[in-house]
């Protein structure tokens, strides 16, 4: 019988009005807590944040949490984001008309083959950052050679035409697990979907030293999906 993932949630400071709810698919052998910084930030901003962990222990129980928290949300608009194979999830996820979500971030998408490498070129591929390198350290919020795993036959990316709702992409231009060329080639194929190449940016692409950048992106891009506008226009 499946076990739930665990969900880690941060709401809304007291007092503001939320503006949309954000359901973060975690990656291989990811905790939801390797997601605090980024969780509290976009929190932070008034944005409601669930973070289901690894979705690649049980695609199909981690399908139907991320579909319940779809369901209960009360604050729209409902946007997901998936790192690592959490991309993978929330892009196949979001291809159903039905799905209730709005929008999908899509960050460090990877192959579908794992690296084969030791547990120290495997923290070099996630991250630079020197805090978040020291929250990859702790055997309790990641599996240090995760990495190395292919990913399960369920988790497939959908065909790109079924994916009708704006997505945004984000990858690193060094990122060792996915080259940006062999994610761009899916990606240029999706109907509504932008692509931010961060410089110098490994796989953890939401924790790498860009962080700021990369959450600051996110956030513009969230706003234009509650506006239905953009949200700053350069002249």
């Amino acid at each position: 019988m499946s076990t739930p993932p665990s969900i880690e949630r941060w709401d809304e400071p007291l007092g503001a009005t939320p503006r949309g709810t954000l359901i973060l698919l975690a990656g291989r052998g990811e905790a939801a807590s390797v997601y605090t910084r980024f969780a509290r930030r976009l929190s932070a901003d008034a944005y409601r944040v669930r973070v289901v962990r690894d979705v690649t222990d049980d695609p199909k129980a981690s399908t139907a949490t991320v579909r319940g928290l779809i369901a209960e949300s009360e604050i729209l608009p409902v946007v997901l984001i998936g790192s690592d194979a959490g991309s993978v999830l929330a892009l196949d996820i979001a291809s159903d008309a039905r799905s209730g979500v709005a929008a999908v971030v899509s960050a460090g998408l990877p192959s579908a083959h794992g690296l084969l490498a030791d547990a120290q070129t495997q923290l070099d591929a996630r991250s630079a950052c020197p805090v978040h390198r020291k929250v990859l350290e702790d055997a309790l919020a990641v599996d240090p050679l995760a990495l190395a795993r292919d990913l399960p036959r369920e988790l497939r990316l959908p065909a790109p035409a079924s994916v009708r709702i704006p997505v945004l992409a984000i990858h690193g231009n060094i990122d060792s697990i996915a080259s940006i060329a062999e994610v761009q080639s899916y990606y240029r194929q999706l109907p509504h979907a932008r692509v931010a190449v961060v410089h110098d940016g490994r796989h953890d692409i939401l924790n790498d030293v860009s962080h700021r950048s990369v959450a600051a992106t996110i956030v513009l891009f969230l706003e234009e999906i509650r506006l239905g506008v953009p949200a700053l226009e350069l002249a």
